[in-house]
């Protein structure tokens, strides 16, 4: 988790920047293809979305806090043109550009993300147990054509004893 954190924040220092996922792999000490498949699933969105939504969330602030030209703001952060950056703005934001500028507030946040692990199970146990369930292990899991119908968790009162 250490690696993919080191990659994050590779990402964040680097916003303004045109990156490559290479580039952003090797932060993780991983290929291009398995960081895109670890992010996906760690972080929830995929390595492009973090980075669009990143920016455009930067955006609105500097366009709400600062008297900066939309079109410098939008070059800034990676827009090669005002009407892309308006669409992108309008399509995550909810309002234009000029909207935000005249509102001051009322934008969507995407904050940084930062990966910790929790690693632990026998919590998770105690909590079934607490709720009345019995977890049946019987050694390890094949994937069946009837997996539908095996009963890993049962209640106490219908659990034979």
């Amino acid at each position: 988790m250490e690696c993919m954190q080191r990659a994050i924040d590779f990402m964040e220092d680097n916003l303004c920047d045109k990156l490559s996922m290479e580039a952003i792999a090797g932060q993780a000490y991983m290929s291009s293809f398995h960081f895109q498949r670890l992010f996906s699933v760690v972080c929830g969105v995929s390595v492009s979305e973090y980075m669009r939504n990143r920016r455009l969330a930067l955006a609105g602030g500097e366009i709400v806090r600062s008297d900066a030209r939309i079109i410098d703001i939008a070059l800034k952060y990676g827009y090669e043109s005002p009407e892309s950056f308006s669409r992108a703005f309008a399509r995550f934001h909810g309002i234009s550009p000029m909207a935000a500028r005249s509102r001051r507030g009322g934008l969507r946040a995407f904050p940084h993300i930062s990966v910790k692990s929790m690693i632990g199970g026998g919590q998770m146990m105690q909590n079934l147990k607490e709720r009345g369930y019995t977890v049946k292990e019987n050694g390890p899991i094949y994937y069946t054509r009837d997996m539908g119908v095996i009963r890993f968790f049962e209640l106490e009162e219908y659990h034979e004893k």
